[in-house]
């Protein structure tokens, strides 16, 4: 549901180029609070960026659409 706090696995990284870097290289877990579900997939407002290990990465807040086909799990943390 909407609201809820989640850290997202991705099946990959999400894709970035060099001139718009929206999103940090080689982000492949979200954290945010789910906004709405739009299908199976979510739209997030993101606050943490991390890579495959776990480590944080610098990133901006952003609100991003997340289809199902690029979600591995999602971990609700509340």
């Amino acid at each position: 549901s909407s609201m809820d706090r989640v850290q997202v696995f991705l099946r990959s990284p999400l894709f970035t180029t060099r001139s718009n870097g929206h999103v940090p290289s080689k982000t492949a877990i979200i954290e945010g609070t789910v906004v709405e579900t739009q299908g199976a997939g979510l739209q997030i407002q993101v606050t943490a960026w991390r890579n495959a290990d776990g480590a944080p990465l610098e990133g901006e807040p952003r609100t991003l659409f997340i289809p199902p086909s690029k979600i591995d799990h999602v971990w609700l943390l509340d």
